[in-house]
């Protein structure tokens, strides 16, 4: 398969992410298999169309590495960044809303987001490490599609009371 086709599907499999984690494939929101990312989530609080944000989302993952589209094996530096502030951010997110996570969607949403956020954390880091010690265009697009689908689903999952 050419790049420009598998980071097209990459695009696609983003979206199906987002859009599970939204809820649009069933499960409510927020719940253990659709966490309602806050990304995601405030957008649509404001009124924004769910179409609009997941679109956007999959633009961004595309913007982020457009090199993907021609087949680039090498995952940037701005790449470990993201992911590093990410898990910054995603840290402070837990440490801050789990009492509201207990208390609003139960203690088994919060302890499973919370493993399911470290599980997948763990897997975007060894993808990214992969992808810089032995860069290919498969390892690099694995990895960008792991990290994106971490941010659109377990890495800011809903806490608290919903609107």
């Amino acid at each position: 398969m050419n790049p420009r086709t598998a980071t097209l599907i990459a695009g696609l499999v983003v979206a199906l992410v987002a859009g599970q984690s939204l809820g649009r494939f069933g499960g409510g929101v927020p719940s253990i298999v659709a966490p309602a990312s806050m990304l995601l989530v405030y957008p649509v609080f404001m009124g924004l169309p769910v179409a609009i944000v997941i679109g956007a989302f999959v633009a961004c993952f595309w913007l982020w590495r457009p090199s993907l589209f021609a087949g680039e094996p090498r995952v940037p530096n701005r790449t470990i960044v993201l992911l590093a502030v990410a898990t910054g951010a995603s840290a402070f997110m837990f440490i801050m809303g789990w009492d509201y996570a207990r208390k609003y969607q139960g203690y088994g949403y919060a302890l499973f987001c919370l493993v399911a956020s470290a599980l997948m954390l763990v897997g975007c880091v060894a993808l990214v490490w992969k992808g810089r010690m032995h860069p290919s265009f498969r390892s690099s697009l694995v990895a960008h599609i792991a990290v994106f689908a971490w941010l659109a689903s377990y890495a800011f999952p809903y806490m608290g009371e919903t609107p």
